[in-house]
């Protein structure tokens, strides 16, 4: 249809869009509307003519000007493209937003602006031209009631499950302003989101974390913890995808998976007041105490105007219970004016109006806001990292205020430090080992030597070579012993202890043999256990809290008689030791030389086999062994 009967302006200038789907550049807006100004006498639905003034004005044929009082709605702006109109004499701008690229043609771009994703329109591309390789045309609305909206910064990203995400930055101006998306197929990423979703073994520990992820006995700083439970590192890397996949409702970080990108900024404080909450979000920028508020009260993410002097803002922080007064922070839009005492704010796009009342903090400071995820307390210092959600990261000296908490928290110390974000927050999978991204941690014993990770103090790390010891031809009801082999036989004098074992709370097993390097960091579900001869001539089975050196330390246990070990008593580890219930028992060991395993399988059960014995050999890419059931009826 023609734009005429798509569009239509009443009376007061409003251009609003009454029928059709056929999308028009900004360019035919313009002639139409000079077409509609050359006409003798105006019709109903058009109310342009030769009498009325100048309805637009063209500076190229992708910035356009409404003239007050014509203006577009928001609904109008979607069914417009290829170009920016601004109007309201400046107050409002629709910038014009051109995405090439190359997707998958399922993908429904989306765009991030002032801490929140824009309600799409444009499904899977609008105003797309496969020659030209464009997925998508449409305007923005990035300046309202003369207030640009988070300095006209918007993130455009394509996050579908099944495809390699992407993420462009943009800080819109006038006329087209270009992102660049490219995906692919991502052949790591092959299971549904409904079989994803059962994956709940996969779990996060948020915050800073120190972890010896590579095994040298000196903890590394990271803002997260991943622990793979019974999956493996492909699933869990599907799973980080999922969370942050579009149309996610998945919490991480007091957030939801689609506003979730990772760290982008790092700086230090001092000057604590009271100690920043990690999720949380900070905000900083001009900050003052106000009085005398009438009408509508500052609420965060509202935009006011300072009547005298000059310059707007949008209010990042505001105590908690404000009204009349209270105490707001500024995100500003320009700072070349100075807020000083008295001066007088109004709310942009409704009524209220406040006065401030005493002297200004930062009376020219930019602001911003970002979400907390990681701290280094150090007293009444310390370093964080965030993820910036709002305006600009902070500079030396800001205050640091968090939302829901009353007054100051810290100073910014130094300027930030900005870091590299990966489109899948989680890193990659390179199909055998992950790259993490900035700041990514696990649990040590998930990782394999050729992962990759980057601590909070941007060093590398990779984990030490850990491999599976596997028995398999397994039946529920099995017994499974695998120990170091010994001719043929368990190496039961593998360690002599250090000390008797007599009393009712040992919680320290003492040896007189370093405790090898490739041993396990904790008793797991299946081993491995300590075996310790007692003086019975028993080999009691004690699971172990943690080793260092020459000692196991163990949950308060009791080796009163006839429990008591003698020193010099024998002891072995035995790394699985257990009445399986499944088809297969593994232990996880870190690589540091070959080792011959025992390897031992009995069921005198429903099912009886005769006793299966062996030794295999637990290499530098692990090792098996695979029970032979010979039946003992």
């Amino acid at each position: 249809m023609a734009i005429d009967a798509d569009f239509a302006i009443d009376g007061t200038g409003a251009i609003t869009h009454v029928s059709g789907a056929t999308n028009y550049t900004v360019l035919q807006l313009h002639r139409w509307l000079q077409d509609l100004a050359d006409d003798a006498q105006a019709s109903v639905g058009d109310l342009i003519d030769i009498t009325t003034s100048t309805p637009s004005e063209r500076s190229t044929d992708n910035i356009i000007t409404l003239n007050s009082p014509f203006n577009i709605n928001d609904a109008a702006a979607q069914f417009l493209y290829d170009g920016s109109i601004t109007q309201k004499a400046g107050d409002e701008i629709y910038a014009g937003l051109v995405v090439v690229g190359a997707v998958d043609p399922t993908t429904e771009l989306q765009i991030w602006q002032d801490e929140a994703i824009v309600t799409s329109h444009w499904t899977t591309g609008k105003n797309a031209d496969a020659a030209a390789s464009i997925l998508n045309r449409v305007l923005v609305k990035v300046r309202t009631n003369g207030a640009d909206i988070d300095g006209r910064k918007i993130i455009v990203w394509a996050r579908e499950l099944g495809q390699r995400y992407a993420e462009f930055s943009v800080t819109m101006g006038l006329g087209n302003n270009v992102a660049a998306i490219f995906t692919s197929p991502d052949l790591n990423n092959t299971d549904s989101a409904v079989t994803i979703a059962g994956w709940s073994d996969i779990t996060n520990t948020e915050g800073y974390q120190l972890i010896d992820i590579n095994a040298d006995g000196t903890t590394e700083a990271y803002y997260s913890r991943w622990n793979y439970g019974a999956k493996t590192a492909k699933q869990v890397y599907q799973r980080t995808k999922w969370i942050g996949r579009r149309g996610s409702t998945e919490a991480i970080h007091s957030t939801t998976g689609p506003l979730f990108r990772g760290i982008t900024h790092q700086f230090d404080y001092d000057g604590e007041v009271t100690s920043p909450t990690e999720d949380a979000i900070l905000a900083w920028g001009t900050s003052f105490a106000y009085q005398s508020g009438t009408g509508t009260v500052p609420v965060v993410g509202s935009y006011w105007k300072n009547d005298t002097v000059g310059g707007v803002g949008k209010v990042v922080y505001v105590s908690p219970s404000a009204g009349a007064t209270g105490t707001v922070v500024i995100q500003r839009e320009t700072t070349t004016q100075t807020w000083v005492t008295t001066n007088v704010y109004s709310l942009l796009g409704g009524t209220g109006s406040i006065t401030q009342n005493g002297a200004t903090t930062g009376p020219t400071n930019a602001g911003g806001a970002a979400r907390l995820l990681a701290r280094l307390d150090s007293g009444t210092t310390g370093t964080l990292w965030v993820q910036l959600i709002s305006g600009v990261a902070p500079a030396n000296n800001y205050e640091l205020w968090g939302r829901g908490t009353t007054g100051k928290l810290a100073d910014v110390l130094n300027g930030p430090a900005t870091k590299t974000v990966s489109p899948e927050f989680f890193g990659s999978y390179t199909g055998s080992s992950i790259i993490g991204a900035f700041g990514i941690g696990i649990d040590p014993s998930d990782g394999i030597s050729a992962d990759l990770f980057t601590t909070l103090l941007a060093a590398s790390v990779s984990p030490p070579n850990n491999q599976f010891f596997k028995v398999f031809g397994l039946v529920s009801g099995d017994r499974v012993l695998v120990a170091e082999n010994s001719g043929g036989a368990p190496n039961f004098d593998q360690f002599t202890l250090n000390g008797a074992l007599t009393t009712g709370a040992v919680t320290a097993i003492v040896v007189n043999e370093a405790i090898p390097a490739d041993t396990p960091a904790v008793t797991g579900a299946n081993g491995p256990f300590l075996r310790i001869k007692l003086d019975s001539g028993v080999w009691r089975q004690v699971a172990y809290l943690s080793w260092t050196g020459y000692t196991f330390t163990i949950a308060s246990t009791s080796f009163t008689d006839p429990l008591d070990a003698a020193s010099g008593n024998f002891m072995f580890i035995a790394y699985i030791d257990v009445a399986t219930s499944t088809t297969e028992e593994a232990v996880t060991l870190k690589y540091s030389g070959d080792r011959t395993m025992f390897v031992r399988v009995r069921d005198g059960g429903g099912t009886p086999i005769k006793t299966f014995e062996s030794t295999a050999g637990f290499l530098a890419g692990g090792g098996s062994a695979t029970a032979i059931r010979t039946a003992d009826a």
